[in-house]
């Protein structure tokens, strides 16, 4: 039978979602379709409800009411271990195993997933590559990592098994602004070479212009709108997104401000 992790850039449905934990409703009434191979930024102000409704799509969070389909299939009707182990996810915080190396805790899905050893060893050497990490860290311990190279361990271990599917909840927040400024860069390189489907959740609507191919945001666990990037920026559609970008158009007129003056 074959499963999600079989195939790339997945497309994901999200029908009337909604989560309620006793009277509070974290996510309300959310319809969004994100299409194969898209990068796709969840924006909001904290407490709107994104890292929960992202969490919908793996099942960490199960929705109150509503459906989410992954290419067709019902994500209620899978077994969270195999609907979890077709999707990437990097999660604020990282997760990395501390007592496992880095070569391990990238391994850890294709090890589930059944590849034999060299198969192994041959992805984790690839995707060191890929994510700009020299070989010989392959062997070192979290601890013994920089901030932003533990962030690429573990951008590494979500790609480990092909996934359609790739879950990023501000994966680069607690970065010096240099580091995610390159990692931010470097990911939308790597999402657009591998045709993975992408949903990214930040605060930052300057790193959402950055990564995103559409953005959706979230105010009170509603999408108030969603769209290219330009269209946020350009038409916001109610007061709520004006607040929200105008500290980005701040930070531009500001840098042209400093370009003319030069």
């Amino acid at each position: 039978m074959e499963t999600l992790n079989e195939r790339r850039g997945a497309r994901v449905e999200l029908r009337h979602v909604s989560v309620r934990r006793g009277s509070r409703l974290l996510v309300d009434d959310v319809s969004l379709i994100v299409e194969p191979s898209e990068l796709l930024v969840l924006i909001g102000p904290s407490g709107a409800g994104k890292t929960t409704l992202l969490s919908t799509l793996n099942r960490l969070i199960e929705p109150s009411s509503g459906e989410i389909s992954i290419d067709g299939r019902a994500v209620h009707g899978l077994p969270p271990h195999e609907l979890r182990r077709g999707i990437g996810y990097c999660f604020q915080g990282l997760g990395l195993f501390p007592h496992l190396t880095v070569a391990q805790n990238i391994a850890i899905t294709p090890r589930l997933l059944g590849w034999n050893a060299a198969r192994i060893r041959e992805r984790v050497a690839e995707l060191l590559a890929r994510v700009g990490l020299d070989a010989g860290l392959a062997e070192r311990l979290p601890n013994q990592l920089s901030g932003g190279q533990a962030q690429r361990v573990a951008v590494a271990r979500a790609l480990a098994a092909h996934p359609p599917l790739l879950l990023l909840d501000e994966p680069f927040g607690a970065l010096d602004p240099t580091t995610r400024s390159t990692l931010q860069e470097e990911l939308r390189s790597l999402q657009s070479a591998l045709g993975t489907t992408t949903l990214f959740v930040s605060h930052d609507l300057s790193e959402a212009l950055l990564l995103a191919d559409r953005i959706a945001v979230l105010v009170d666990g509603r999408i108030v709108q969603h769209g290219r990037p330009t269209d946020i920026l350009e038409r916001p559609a109610s007061e709520a997104v004006s607040r929200l970008i105008e500290p980005a158009l701040r930070r531009a007129r500001a840098l042209c401000a400093l370009s003319g003056g030069a």
